[in-house]
């Protein structure tokens, strides 16, 4: 009875590291030192000036972008078109970075191999895969940071973290 018992705390605690294993907590989710739920002027205070301002005025939402493009940093941030306040303002839901200047808390960056991901947080839930990108998503409690990694040499191409549709910013 009691190896029963033993045996089946054994499956019980496997299955939930199983289930657990695409999430990370959401203080890894930042980018040297930007995350989502910023604001756009809190970017430009740690970053500079953007390069570029990208207005989407095509999009359901008000949707600018900071542009660092020689550093290969890109910060969105979006609010509802009535609300009229200054772009500096708007609350961040995406940041992007294609360049190895940029980490995370634990030092994912561009063009590290991602099987260093996978010893820090365990595999991501593999999202698609292409000739061009396999993309892992690990989830968070409000975001989801994303790492996109080149099937040739499984080293990452990008990493990402955006507002995740079922979080609500703190």
């Amino acid at each position: 009875m009691k190896r029963i018992l033993m045996l089946g705390c054994i499956v019980l605690l496997l299955c939930q590291t199983v289930a657990f294993a695409h999430e990370m907590p959401d203080e890894e989710m930042y980018i040297s030192g930007i995350t989502v739920g910023d604001t756009l002027g809190y970017a430009k205070m740690i970053f500079g000036n953007p390069e570029q301002v990208q207005r989407q005025p095509y999009t359901e939402k008000r949707d600018i972008g900071y542009l660092y493009l020689s550093d290969g940093l890109q910060i969105r941030g979006e609010t509802e078109w009535s609300n009229t306040i200054d772009e500096d303002d708007l609350i961040i839901w995406n940041v992007f970075a294609n360049n190895e200047k940029w980490e995370t808390p634990s030092g994912i960056r561009v063009g590290m191999p991602y099987t260093k991901v996978v010893e820090l947080f365990g595999e991501g839930r593999l999202m698609y895969h292409s000739h061009r990108n396999k993309p892992y998503e690990y989830k968070g409690q409000s975001k989801t940071l994303s790492i996109f990694v080149d099937p040739q040499n499984d080293l990452i191409k990008s990493i990402s973290v955006v507002k995740s549709s079922f979080g609500e910013f703190k």
